[in-house]
């Protein structure tokens, strides 16, 4: 048998147990902010279904564009701090603590 040692070959084994075995689902690559680094599509109902009562008192205060000021206060802290430290210590939006710690 022979064995494939490309790089290729070690991405799909990645992806197919990410996708088969581990619950990943597979983002519609459309769908991906280039500027933002990220998906909105899946970060947006996250936080909408995680946190409701900070999602509504969000878009009373910036009514149509809070996706866009949520979105925009993620990066800026991601950028200054880093995605590590927003994953342990959410990040503050207009006074709004965004996230939970693991």
């Amino acid at each position: 048998m022979t064995i494939d040692h490309r790089e290729i070959a070690f991405e799909d084994a990645i992806e197919h147990d990410l996708l088969n075995v581990a619950g990943y689902a597979k983002g519609d690559s459309a769908n991906f902010d280039r500027e933002r680094a990220l998906d909105p599509t899946v970060f947006i109902p996250f936080v909408k279904e995680t946190q409701p009562k900070t999602w509504e008192n969000l878009e009373k205060l910036h009514g149509t564009d809070t996706e866009s000021v949520v979105l925009d206060d993620l990066c800026k802290v991601m950028d200054s701090q880093g995605s590590l430290a927003v994953i342990r210590h959410g990040f503050k939006c207009f006074g709004q603590n965004r996230g939970t710690p693991y």
